[in-house]
């Protein structure tokens, strides 16, 4: 379904883009530049990134899931979208969404606060089941 989503051009994009947000590429470029550093240097030598699965990640494959299930989606990401991020949580029992404000891709980066405590929320709430 993703690459469905993805106009051929889509790949030759700058990965910042891809990934930060709009408001935080427009309103932190020290932040921009450190995160486009980190990039390149987790990249020197190492082949491009290929996340095989080992069954496809289909709704019918996901709607099995039976453990609890956090989907974190900013409300800018290019890479899996809000409503992409809606539908796998109507589609796995129980899961739950954080749709995280002024964010893309890499919420963890561009709003640590927000990405840490959706996860420590959703952890705490689960704590001794």
């Amino acid at each position: 379904m993703i690459p469905s989503l993805r106009e051929p051009w889509y790949n030759a994009l700058p990965q910042d883009f891809r990934e930060l947000s709009p408001s935080y590429r427009a309103t932190n470029k020290e932040g921009q530049a450190l995160w486009h550093e980190l990039h390149e240097r987790s990249r020197e030598g190492n082949p491009p990134v290929n996340q095989p699965t080992g069954a496809p990640a289909t709704l019918a494959a996901i709607a099995q899931f039976r453990m609890p299930v956090l989907l974190l989606s900013g409300d800018a990401d290019l890479i899996s979208p809000p409503p992409i991020a809606r539908l796998f949580a109507r589609t796995i029992p129980g899961a739950e969404l954080a749709v995280l404000t002024e964010c893309g891709h890499s919420a963890y980066w561009e709003r640590p606060d927000l990405f840490n405590g959706a996860i420590l929320d959703f952890l705490k709430r689960r704590a001794g089941r």
